[in-house]
C-alpha cells in the first residue's frame, strides 16, 4: 500500500515539475524540415532536376555528410528529419545560376523560431519557419530563384579570313577597381576595371564557347601563343588593340550573344648580320651572345620587354620588326666549358643604332668591344669628413636589368663592374653606417674629360678614364 501512495506522489507532483524545467522546448525542437521550390528568376516558372545540396553550418560547402535532394516537375523539394542545427543549402542547375553571386549558399537556422529565416543573407532565396506539433517540429519553407546563365560564342580568324584554331580566348567582366587584383585592366573611366571572368582556347574550326556568365558588361580578348606566330596581337572583339577602342558587351539573363573576333597582325620586316668579335675571342663554343632591340629613343615608361635572341653564334636575323629607329644592345657570356651555363659578367659587348625601313636591313656588322672595369675615386669637399660612399649605375636599354653598386674605401678608391654597353646614369649615396648624413649629394663627377653628374654617361668609353666623384658636406661637416 505504501510503495502506491508512492508511485501516485511522483506521478502527481514529480512529473509537472519536469514538465516545467524546459521554459524554451518550442525554439529547440526535436527534428526539422526544409521544403521548397526552385523558380526561374526571370519567368518565375518551375525548375526540374534541380540538385538542391544541405550542408552542416560548421563544414559549410565542404561537409563531407552533406544530404541531397532533386525537385520534381514542379520544382518542388523536401528534406527531412534534419537534427536541429544550422545549414548550409545550395542548388545546382546546368545553364542556371546561384542567385547570388558573393554567397554560395543560404543559411537556414533550424534551432529556434526567430530570426530572419537565413542567418547567411543570400538575394535571391527566401525563407519563412513555423513550428508544428506542439513546438517539436521546425519548418522552413524557401523559395530559391535561380537566374538564366549567359553564353557568348564566336570564332577567331586572321586578317585574311582564315579560322584560328589553338587561340586563347579570355571572357574579361567590368568591375569595380579592386587594389592589387590579379591581371586587372583599368578602363579609362578611372572607376572599372577588367577581371578574367572565363579562359578557353578555340577548337579546331576556331570555335569557341562560354557559357555559365552571369548578367552584366563583358570584354572578350583573343590571343595566339607568340611560340606559334609573334607577329599576332593581343585583339579585343572586334578587332581593337585595346580596350578603349573595342565594343563591349552587355549580357541579360540567359541572353546568348556572338563575338567573331578578326585578330589583329604586324607583319613587318626582317633584320639580319653578325658580331664582329676582338682578336682574342678564338674559341667562339665558350661563349654565348644575347641580342636586344630597343626603339630609340626610349619610352619614359618602358617596360624593358624588347623583342631578343639569345644563345648566338656569330650571326643573328630578327623577323616580324616593325619599321621604326632602334638600337641594337649586345652582351657576350662566358660559358662554363662543362655545364655550358653563363659565368658571371659580360665579357664583350656592343650597340649600334638602326632606321629599318620597309625593306629590312641586311649584313648589320655589331663591333665587339671589351668591356673593361671601371675605376674611380671619391673626394670630399674641404672641411668634410672622409667615409665609404655607394656608388651605383643604373642603365636603360641593357640587354639584362641591372644596376651595378658598390662601396669605396675608406680611401675613397672603388671599382665598378658589371657594366653591358648601355648609357647610364649615377647615384650616390653616404654609406648609413659610417654616421654620416644627407642624401648624397655630389658637386660633381668626371668621366675621363666629361662631366657626367646630371646627364650620365656611355659605356664602353671612347676615351676611358677614371671615374672622379666630388662630394658636398652638411653643416657638420660630414659628407652628404
Amino acid at each position: 500500500m505504501q510503495r502506491w501512495i508512492l508511485l501516485l506522489f511522483l506521478v502527481v507532483f514529480v512529473a509537472p515539475t519536469q514538465a516545467q524545467t524546459n521554459p524554451h522546448a518550442v525554439d529547440r525542437p526535436a527534428r526539422g524540415v526544409i521544403e521548397g521550390r526552385v523558380v526561374n528568376a526571370i519567368t518565375h516558372e518551375p525548375l526540374a532536376d534541380v540538385q538542391v545540396r544541405l550542408a552542416l553550418s560548421r563544414f559549410g560547402i565542404g561537409d563531407p555528410e552533406a544530404v541531397f535532394a532533386r525537385t520534381d516537375r514542379n520544382g518542388r523539394f523536401e528534406l527531412n528529419n534534419l537534427a536541429p542545427d544550422s545549414y548550409y543549402l545550395s542548388a545546382r542547375l546546368p545553364s542556371f545560376l546561384w542567385p547570388d553571386s558573393d554567397a554560395r549558399g543560404a543559411g537556414i537556422d533550424l534551432t529556434r523560431l526567430g530570426g530572419q529565416g537565413n542567418f547567411l543573407f543570400c538575394a535571391g532565396v527566401d525563407v519563412t519557419k513555423t513550428l508544428e506539433k506542439d513546438g517539436a517540429l521546425l519548418r522552413a519553407v524557401v523559395e530559391i530563384q535561380m537566374y538564366p546563365a549567359a553564353t557568348i560564342s564566336g570564332k577567331v580568324t586572321d586578317p585574311n579570313g582564315t579560322l584560328l584554331a589553338d587561340t586563347r580566348v579570355t571572357i574579361r567582366m567590368v568591375a569595380r577597381i579592386v587594389k592589387n587584383y590579379y591581371n586587372a585592366t583599368p578602363l579609362p573611366d578611372g572607376v572599372n576595371e577588367l577581371h578574367d571572368a572565363a579562359i578557353f582556347s578555340t577548337d579546331d574550326r576556331g570555335e569557341f564557347r562560354a557559357s555559365g556568365l552571369r548578367p552584366g558588361t563583358y570584354y572578350v580578348v583573343a590571343a595566339r601563343p607568340d611560340y606559334l606566330d609573334d607577329s599576332f596581337k593581343k585583339t579585343y572583339f572586334p578587332s581593337s588593340l585595346d580596350p578603349a577602342s573595342a565594343n563591349s558587351l552587355e549580357l541579360a539573363p540567359g541572353q546568348q550573344v556572338r563575338a567573331d573576333i578578326q585578330i589583329r597582325r604586324d607583319i613587318g620586316t626582317h633584320l639580319a648580320g653578325r658580331f664582329v668579335m676582338p682578336s682574342d675571342a678564338a674559341d667562339e663554343l665558350r661563349y654565348r651572345t644575347r641580342l636586344v632591340l630597343i626603339p630609340r629613343p626610349l619610352p619614359a615608361n618602358d617596360s624593358g620587354n624588347h623583342p631578343y635572341l639569345q644563345d648566338l653564334g656569330g650571326t643573328f636575323e630578327l623577323r616580324n620588326v616593325m619599321p621604326g629607329a632602334y638600337t641594337l644592345v649586345v652582351a657576350t657570356f662566358e660559358l662554363d666549358p662543362t655545364s655550358r651555363m653563363y659565368l658571371g659578367k659580360a665579357v664583350w659587348g656592343g650597340k649600334v643604332p638602326i632606321d629599318v625601313g620597309e625593306g629590312g636591313l641586311d649584313d648589320i656588322a655589331i663591333e665587339m668591344r671589351a668591356l673593361p672595369e671601371i675605376s674611380g675615386t671619391v673626394k670630399f669637399a674641404p672641411g668634410c669628413t672622409p667615409g665609404p660612399v655607394r656608388i651605383r649605375v643604373t642603365g636603360s636599354g641593357t640587354p639584362i636589368y641591372t644596376r651595378p653598386e658598390v662601396l669605396s674605401d675608406n680611401d675613397g678608391k672603388f671599382t665598378l663592374t658589371g657594366l653591358f654597353a648601355a648609357h647610364y646614369t649615377l647615384t650616390i649615396r653616404p654609406q648609413e653606417s659610417s654616421g654620416q648624413e644627407g642624401s648624397g649629394k655630389m658637386l660633381a663627377a668626371r668621366f675621363g674629360e666629361r662631366d657626367v653628374s646630371t646627364e650620365g654617361f656611355d659605356y664602353p668609353p671612347a676615351d676611358p678614364g677614371p671615374l672622379e666623384i666630388t662630394m658636398a658636406c652638411n653643416a657638420a661637416g660630414r659628407a652628404r
